[in-house]
């Protein structure tokens, strides 16, 4: 990268204490980056705060029963350090409130035990 990076945007992904140690040993390449972002690791309250934010940002509204079935998938799939997905069935899948709020098929939750 010793060439012209004018608009450059690269980007580089790995755990923590790795991209630490990346840019530790090699100073010069960890000198090419101006920002360097680090996503957190969510508490399961976080995930369910976040769940019903963007629910409702869409026109959903997540009642107590969904709530409770969202922690229980979290606390069903969450397994020490790795990311976990939430990926509803046939079953869970609703029509959306218009043809332009379709929801994902997942959402990627990295969670705390």
């Amino acid at each position: 990268m010793d060439f012209r990076t004018d608009s450059l945007v690269l980007i580089i992904e790995d755990e923590k204490v790795s991209m630490r140690g990346l840019l530790r040993n090699y100073p010069d390449f960890a000198k090419k980056f101006e920002t360097v972002i680090s996503i957190p690791v969510f508490t399961n309250d976080e995930l369910v705060t976040f769940a019903r934010t963007y629910a409702r940002e869409n026109g959903y509204k997540m009642d107590e029963m969904g709530v409770l079935a969202l922690y229980t998938q979290i606390g069903n799939n969450q397994k020490e350090g790795e990311p976990m997905w939430i990926v509803p069935s046939p079953m869970q899948k609703r029509e959306p409130v218009n043809s332009e709020d379709a929801c994902p098929e997942s959402i990627p939750m990295r969670t705390t035990a």
